[in-house]
């Protein structure tokens, strides 16, 4: 879940803190990152398809912590899944169910304490308990919001916008959405570290000193991120020792492309252009507008495919929990048509092949069915 090796590498400017420090202020909270963590704590029965609803009841004890420091909270929760992000949430699927295979099997043979840490591994985070914890939190009057599809960016738009003074969270990648102020690891008795994106960019002891946001995200992106896994043995200490010789994106693809051509899979680069999409441009919902908006606008340089793995705006005939939501059915998402948003290529003709450069923000990448390749720019 996140940038591996993020939060470690800007430990030396996270800052402790506690709730009571924003007495008087909004903040959002990454639901489903509560909602876990009262699963968490009943695996078990959730496993074997016992009767429970103590995530709920954690989750609203959690939230009795807003009200006791005089905090308004925003709650988030995911959406409709991300086309752009279904192989890592296959491949997560998969694992929680092996997981939930291996602790059936344990609990049978009596071994209830290896079972339980199995269940634990098996926890999913599924649509009627999201529907329960929006019920209860309805009652209590607490503001939520279900993302269009992934919260992080949701989440990001709140803190961009305005809306929200910090989000609470234990996701790495909204860092690299580019959000300004994130607590994480908050406990019962609100106490969490602080990081701001300011802090990130403009401290000296920050491993992303003097970088600017865009990098900064090409960096977490090439590091290996939920929508792109990393190449075989390169971390974020690897691509950060790139970027200190030469602060450029195009210069660390094409070292990235030379040095480990043997591991890089066909179609990486491609893969890259569409995880930094991703980060940019999903849909969000606007209090104001009341309606569903891009993170960012889309750029020209999309084409209809690209769109489409960015996913797409609900409805309540996808589910109920849209119903939180605050629609105006009048109102048009405000967004390019896919006609106008086909994709404008600048066709670079080699000796023997005909290949496809995408140009996107600062770098170029190489688009080809048949043979993928980072290029210089000229």
């Amino acid at each position: 879940m996140g940038i591996s090796g993020l939060l470690p590498a800007l430990s030396p400017i996270e800052r402790s803190v506690n709730l009571r420090e924003y007495a008087g202020k909004t903040v959002a909270i990454d639901g489903h990152c509560i909602l876990h963590r009262g699963a968490f704590g009943a695996a078990t029965e959730l496993a074997l398809n016992q009767p429970t609803d103590s995530y709920v009841t954690y989750f609203i004890n959690f939230m009795g912590l807003f009200k006791h420091h005089n905090v308004t909270p925003i709650v988030v929760f995911d959406g409709l899944h991300l086309p752009l992000k279904q192989g890592t949430n296959d491949e997560r699927r998969s694992i929680r169910q092996e997981a939930l295979k291996e602790g059936l099997a344990l609990y049978k043979n009596g071994e209830i304490a290896k079972a339980k840490e199995s269940f634990k591994k098996s926890v999913t985070i599924t649509h009627n308990m999201i529907i329960d914890v929006l019920r209860k939190l309805s009652a209590e009057k607490i503001q939520c919001i279900v993302a269009p599809n992934e919260a992080d960016a949701q989440l990001t738009h709140l803190a961009k916008t305005g809306k929200v003074d910090a989000v609470i969270t234990e996701d790495s990648d909204l860092l690299a959405f580019g959000c300004p102020k994130i607590i994480y690891k908050m406990d019962k008795y609100g106490q969490g570290t602080e990081i701001t994106m300011d802090q990130v960019i403009n401290n000296e002891n920050s491993v992303f000193y003097n970088y600017d946001i865009e990098t900064i995200r090409h960096i977490c992106i090439l590091s290996g991120c939920d929508y792109l896994p990393s190449i075989k043995q390169v971390g974020l200490r690897t691509i950060l020792n790139r970027y200190e010789r030469n602060k450029n994106t195009d210069h660390a693809l094409y070292h990235l492309q030379y040095r480990y051509k043997k591991d890089i899979p066909r179609d990486y680069f491609e893969k890259f252009y569409l995880a930094n999409l991703g980060f940019l441009h999903q849909w969000v919902y606007d209090i104001d507008e009341k309606n569903y908006v891009r993170l960012n606008p889309l750029p020209k340089e999309c084409s209809d495919d690209d769109i489409k793995l960015l996913g797409r705006i609900p409805t309540v005939q996808d589910s109920t929990m849209f119903r939180v939501n605050k629609i105006i059915p009048k109102a048009k998402p405000k967004d390019n048509s896919l006609k106008e948003a086909i994709t404008m290529e600048f066709l670079a003709y080699t000796d023997t092949t005909k290949e496809n450069i995408m140009v996107n923000c600062n770098f170029k990448l190489l688009r080809n069915t048949h043979q993928t390749n980072a290029v210089q720019c000229p």
